[in-house]
Parts: structure tokens; C-alpha cells; sequence
């Protein structure tokens, strides 16, 4: 193998990532046209879009050889992964095909409330009063709905109190949804906290850039490594897409 080529590791992972991303298109392309029976159903589809073309952000990101022409930088490709991951711990939370009404409206509606609350932090840090004051009154909407409904009204009071600040979109936390659904939760925070120190620049991600020679852009041991790593989490995450996806479809 010539040293400017891919090792036959990272170019397996990168061609694995994109039959999963077809399979993950065509499975999209099946669906197209369908009317929600939710909101949720909707979301669903919105964040199946979203997790697919952040894949592929990834597979068009990753180094194509060992020369100077390609960037090897698996901090950047992780933060990316990281996303995803976000993404499908929403989509598996919402997908639940356990969940009564009640359970999807307050899940939905408790979404709708922080992009309320967000969205209107947003609009009043730039000085956007009108569209701050119409995401307040959105939030307050939310919030009555959220009163109504008999599943979020069964939560503790503190809980209640707590959520209808609009600060937390989420009644689990995110191992726990992981773990709902198959997954290890020592896992899932291994490579999470891992792939957090690159999104949030913490000191972990740059204290040892000369020592194991990362973070420069070109290809290294640890850098292949890491890159291997991510694109084969990434293919792993797609196919837990889609088999969620088509669970909750049937």
C-alpha cells in the first residue's frame, strides 16, 4: 500500500458509512408524500432528514488519502458525530410506539415549549422585541396545553415547577433513553463525554496535541484511529435510525 492511500480500515468504515447513508435515503424516499397522524410523526421525519445529511456532512468531511490535500481532523468529525448522536437520542425519545396519546402530546408539547423559551432568549439578545414577544406568548400557550395534559400533571410538583421553565425539552434523561432502547449506558457516556471535550473545547481535547501528535490537520496513528472510530459509531447510529424508523412506522 502506498502511504499516500487510505488504510484499508478507515476506507472499510467510510464505504460502510455510505451504504448506510443509500440505505437510509431509500428508506426516506419510501415514506415521502404520508400524512402525520401527530406532530411527533412529523418531527420524526424532520429529524430523520436532519441525522442523514449530517451523515453525509460526515462521509464528505473525512480524509479521502494521507496527503496533504486531505484534513485529517477527527475532533472536528466527532463534534459532527456528536450531533448526531443528540439527534437520534430525540428521534428514539419521540419514536417510543409505547406511548399513549397523552404521553406523545406532553412529550411534544414540552419540545414546543423550549423552542418557545429558546427561541425567544435568541430574539431578545438581538434586540428583536416583537418576535420575542410572540415566541413568550407561544411559550404560554404551551404551557396551559402542558396544565391540561394528565400525564404531565402526574409528575411531582418540583418536576412540574421545573419543566415549565422551558429550560428542559426532555422528561428522561439521555441515558436513559439509550438504555430504553437497547443500548449500554457506559457506552453511550464513554463516547459521548469523549466526543464533548472536542465539541466544548475542553482542556482534554488539546492538552496533549504534541505528545499524540493530533489536531494538526495531518494524518497520524491517533488520527486514524479516532477517524476509524467515528465513522464506524456513525454507520452504527444510521442503522439504529432506521430500524427505529421502520419500528414505529408498522
Amino acid at each position: 500500500m502506498l502511504n499516500s492511500e487510505l488504510s484499508s480500515s478507515v476506507e472499510d468504515a467510510l464505504v460502510q458509512l455510505k451504504i448506510n447513508l443509500n440505505k437510509a435515503y431509500e428508506l426516506s424516499a419510501s415514506r415521502a408524500g404520508e400524512t402525520s397522524e401527530h406532530s411527533v410523526d412529523f418531527l420524526l421525519s424532520v429529524i430523520f432528514v436532519r441525522i442523514c445529511t449530517t451523515a453525509r456532512t460526515i462521509s464528505m468531511m473525512a480524509p479521502k488519502d494521507n496527503t496533504a490535500e486531505s484534513i485529517w481532523d477527527y475532533a472536528s468529525l466527532g463534534t459532527v458525530l456528536r450531533n448526531i448522536m443528540d439527534a437520534l437520542n430525540s428521534f428514539l425519545y419521540l419514536a417510543d410506539s409505547s406511548l399513549s396519546k397523552e404521553e406523545k402530546d406532553c412529550r411534544f408539547w414540552l419540545f414546543s415549549l423550549h423552542d418557545a423559551v429558546t427561541r425567544q432568549k435568541v430574539f431578545e439578545f438581538r434586540g428583536s422585541q416583537k418576535e420575542a414577544e410572540a415566541c413568550k406568548n407561544r411559550a404560554e400557550e404551551m404551557r396551559d396545553l402542558l396544565r391540561q395534559n394528565t400525564k404531565f400533571m402526574s409528575l411531582e410538583e418540583k418536576n412540574k415547577t421545573h419543566y415549565l421553565k422551558g429550560t428542559d425539552a426532555f422528561l428522561l434523561r439521555k441515558e436513559q433513553i439509550v438504555e430504553a432502547n437497547g443500548g449500554k449506558r457506559e457506552d453511550f457516556l464513554g463516547l459521548y463525554k469523549f466526543l464533548s471535550a472536542n465539541a466544548h473545547s475542553y482542556p482534554m481535547g488539546f492538552f496533549k496535541m504534541n505528545e499524540q501528535k493530533f489536531g494538526k490537520g495531518v494524518h497520524s496513528e491517533i488520527e486514524e484511529e479516532y477517524t476509524k472510530m467515528i465513522l464506524c459509531a456513525t454507520s452504527s447510529n444510521l442503522e439504529s435510525l432506521c430500524i427505529a424508523y421502520e419500528q414505529c412506522l408498522q
